[in-house]
């Protein structure tokens, strides 16, 4: 029996003064899957997701949530729909858990054992959750903003940007909490994001967004990014706790990749590639990294040759 999609976006147009905002635009989003909307600012990312959420009109199209068309009932569309879009809002003078309570009362049939259950599966322990909100760093704000989307148990996540400003080990951290939350449900997650280095390890599916329209739609192993760039040198500066180990390793296990101390940076130019196979060694060793920067041939880069590929 065929899987139905929890989410659709039927032939999306949206246009201003003769330009296309969206032009076209259809995907759908299945139960227990990630799919990723990547793309730069102003490729119609945070268009798309206005649009799913019946926040902006459409000169043509439709967004099915579940099969109901969210123009004939958005009360109930929205119920099924979970988000976190642009800086998540809380109120500062509250605790996290109080105000996932005030929350919760706000929604029917919202209990408060559900109050403690996502709290539990975002990784907030009570400690955090008793804390003031202007005591909070991003990541737990945006655990917290996640476990909110979460109360209702949504039949679709839409987050929107979520990783922004988060530091390499909180990503990798996101990273394994949203395959938690699809192992263990049937909730559907749309994520949006500029970067496909972390599309890549966080997404069963990945939609390329260029202009306004989706240039290809697939899993990741039928779109082969993996290979696109793979063979183009870039400089990495890798921020990490132990730098005397993290040399270490790369010296013993990366004979031909040539890398520099500074503090607690190494320096390191190298491919895509073989730089995938030193996080690996990394974590193999316990070495602790704190931030990954990519000094030369960004994730642009990475993009536009993709773009280069399907168009």
């Amino acid at each position: 029996m065929q899987v139905q999609s929890i989410l659709q976006a039927e032939k999306l147009i949206k246009f201003s003064k003769e330009k296309y905002i969206l032009d076209n635009v259809s995907f759908e989003v299945y139960p227990g899957e990630v799919l990723g909307l990547i793309g730069p600012a102003g490729s119609g990312k945070s268009s798309v997701v206005k649009a799913l959420m019946g926040l902006t009109k459409m000169q043509d199209g439709a967004v099915l949530v579940d099969g109901i068309n969210i123009k004939d009932n958005r009360v109930d569309c929205l119920k099924m729909i979970g988000s976190v879009i642009e800086k998540p809002s809380f109120y500062s003078s509250m605790s996290g858990y109080s105000n996932l309570k005030y929350f919760a009362s706000l929604m029917q049939d919202v209990s408060k054992e559900r109050v403690d259950e996502v709290l539990i599966q975002v990784g907030i322990d009570q400690a955090t959750a008793k804390k003031l909100i202007n005591s909070y760093n991003p990541e737990e704000l945006q655990k917290l903003a996640l476990a909110g989307a979460l109360l209702s148990s949504p039949k679709i996540l839409i987050l929107d940007d979520i990783t922004k400003g988060m530091d390499f080990r909180a990503i990798t951290e996101f990273k394994k909490l949203l395959r938690r939350i699809v192992a263990s449900s049937t909730t559907g997650i749309l994520i949006t994001t500029r970067s496909i280095e972390e599309a890549e390890t966080m997404c069963d599916r990945i939609a390329i967004m260029h202009e306004g329209k989706i240039l290809k739609i697939s899993s990741i192993e039928q779109m082969d990014v993996t290979t696109v760039g793979q063979d183009m040198v870039t400089k990495y500066a890798i921020s990490v706790a132990n730098p005397f180990v993290a040399g270490q390793t790369i010296s013993k296990y990366f004979k031909t990749v040539k890398y520099e101390t500074v503090g607690s940076k190494l320096v390191i130019n190298t491919t895509r590639s073989q730089i995938q196979e030193v996080y690996k060694a990394f974590l193999d060793k316990d070495v602790v990294i704190i931030s990954i920067e990519q000094t030369s041939h960004s994730s642009d880069d990475l993009y536009n040759e993709i773009v280069k590929k399907y168009s």
